[in-house]
């Protein structure tokens, strides 16, 4: 915790993701760089780290427009036992009811996409921590903005 003006701002933070495109006057910021949010009082702060290039942006109630989450589709990795069963015709909801045949299953990337009145920002992240992003998105104040698509 840190003090502001005598009020205590938590400044917890999230998950890492990699940038993959931002439209902005900045400098040019390279794919792949790696992005982290931090709650504080007013909204949430996004830091991009590019190869030892740090930026800050801002994303409050007044300039952010919206903020998309989608999440990954649910795919079966080729070479397993899911794969060969789903072939001939089992359910997907019957084999995940199976530990050894639900360990088939995966889900690509989620993706974030963050416009704001000056840019435009997408980033993607592994699928593994989608649901605590999820509640580290609704319980931001920016939650009104917020679209899920699952």
């Amino acid at each position: 915790y840190s003090e502001s003006k005598g009020k205590i701002v938590s400044s917890s933070g999230s998950s890492l993701y990699n940038l993959r495109f931002i439209n902005s006057g900045r400098d040019q910021i390279n794919e792949n760089a790696r992005c982290n949010f931090e709650k504080f009082e007013n909204g949430l702060l996004l830091r991009i780290n590019d190869r030892q290039k740090f930026y800050c942006i801002p994303l409050t109630t007044e300039h952010t427009n919206s903020i998309s989450i989608k999440r990954g589709k649910e795919k079966i990795w080729p070479l397993s036992i899911t794969f060969l069963l789903s072939t001939f015709g089992m359910a997907n909801e019957e084999l995940k009811k199976y530990w050894i045949l639900s360990r088939g299953f995966y889900h690509e990337r989620f993706q974030i996409t963050i416009k704001t009145k000056f840019e435009t920002i997408d980033m993607d992240a592994s699928d593994s921590c989608f649901k605590k992003e999820k509640n580290y998105f609704t319980n931001s104040k920016l939650v009104d903005k917020l679209e899920l698509i699952e």
